[in-house]
């Protein structure tokens, strides 16, 4: 049997997230210099071989529409979850661990520039940023 309090949950009471956020490590992964030459060559890639058939043309744009639609649906779901009772702990500790893993993995990132960095300054040559 349902309690009076369980039964005033409605979608009024469901909060909103102001914007679903990419963790910032996809935006530092971005920057580097590497990993942008490579999404790079990989738009290129996908842009010309798009454009090479009529097949490819539509199914990489059905593709690309089914991909949006489920992120707008799953976006419209996720905010819509309760903000109280079992759906709001869960939600609140999927996006506390979420963020747990976004902070290790700019610390890693920030290890590793710096790593790059000391053994460029200390062998002269760039190596990648490894040294040999």
């Amino acid at each position: 049997m349902e309690s009076e309090e369980d039964s005033h949950v409605c979608v009024n009471e469901t909060r909103k997230s102001p914007v679903l956020q990419m963790p910032r490590v996809f935006s530092r992964l971005v920057g580097l210099p590497i990993v942008k030459s490579a999404c790079e060559q990989v738009s290129d890639l996908y842009g010309r071989t798009k454009d090479k058939s009529l097949v490819f043309m539509f199914g990489f744009s059905a593709a690309e529409v089914y991909m949006n639609a489920v992120v707008v649906a799953a976006k419209l779901t996720y905010t819509a979850l309760p903000s109280s009772g079992l759906m709001g702990k869960l939600k609140d500790t999927f996006e506390e661990k979420v963020s747990q893993v976004d902070i290790m993995a700019c610390d890693g990132l920030e290890f590793l520039e710096n790593k790059m960095a000391s053994n460029k300054i200390r062998h002269g040559q760039d190596y990648g940023g490894w040294s040999r």
